[in-house]
């Protein structure tokens, strides 16, 4: 028999929303858990709208979605006034979370790791750029030699100029995704939307926070 789960300031007995997340409908949405183990997702005409949260951090609003108990719900505006909560705390089991959330991890280890060897590469590069600069002024000289002075003064001003600038900009181009990883890293959060506090990374590993008590069940 399928079972449903009503989610809204009327149904504390689901989840507990505290009354400051005021964007919340007193009944704004509904999880069924089907027979076949399907879980959908559905927006009952709340006032603020019923999200997901895509990869990325992207909103996604629904009316109606088959969801996983991993999925991030978020129930109207991502601001204070919302809410939002991993779809398997209905069944008071965070267990998928926790694997979503170390996998979000990994992930990012990954991608730090990367980022890490680009930037010291870049880092030398950049720091070589004024050695760059002086290969290209005897260039200029060799060509131009004694046949116009003004023009080669010129270039090598040109050249001092440029070259540090232009590959300044190669290198801070390159390094753009700082901030998209800070802003991942800032989401690893504990994930009983009661608590919600960032997590240090073994923390996230062993599968408990020593805050709120929740924990991964294996």
């Amino acid at each position: 028999m399928a079972r449903e789960y009503y989610i809204g300031k009327l149904h504390p007995e689901t989840i507990k929303i505290p009354e400051k997340h005021n964007a919340v409908s007193r009944e704004h949405a509904r999880i069924t858990i089907q027979d076949n183990g399907e879980w959908i997702l559905e927006d009952l005409g709340s006032t603020n709208g019923t999200y997901i949260v895509e990869p990325g951090g992207k909103l996604m609003k629904i009316s109606r979605l088959r969801i996983t108990p991993s999925t991030k719900i978020q129930l109207g505006p991502p601001t204070v006034n919302g809410f939002q909560f991993p779809a398997a705390l209905i069944t008071d089991d965070l267990t998928p979370a926790w694997n979503a959330l170390q996998q979000n991890l990994y992930l990012l280890r990954e991608d730090e790791a990367r980022f890490k060897s680009r930037a010291k590469t870049l880092g030398w590069v950049q720091k070589c750029s004024v050695g760059l600069a002086m290969i290209l002024l005897m260039v200029i000289f060799m060509l131009i030699g004694n046949q116009d002075k003004g023009l080669e003064l010129n270039l090598n001003r040109l050249v001092m100029i440029v070259a540090p600038v232009a590959v300044g900009f190669i290198v801070d181009r390159m390094l753009s995704g700082r901030e998209e990883l800070a802003k991942r890293r800032g989401e690893l959060r504990c994930p009983n939307p009661q608590f919600n506090r960032p997590l240090p990374d073994h923390d996230i590993e062993y599968g408990a926070c020593p805050f709120c008590k929740c924990y991964k069940k294996n």
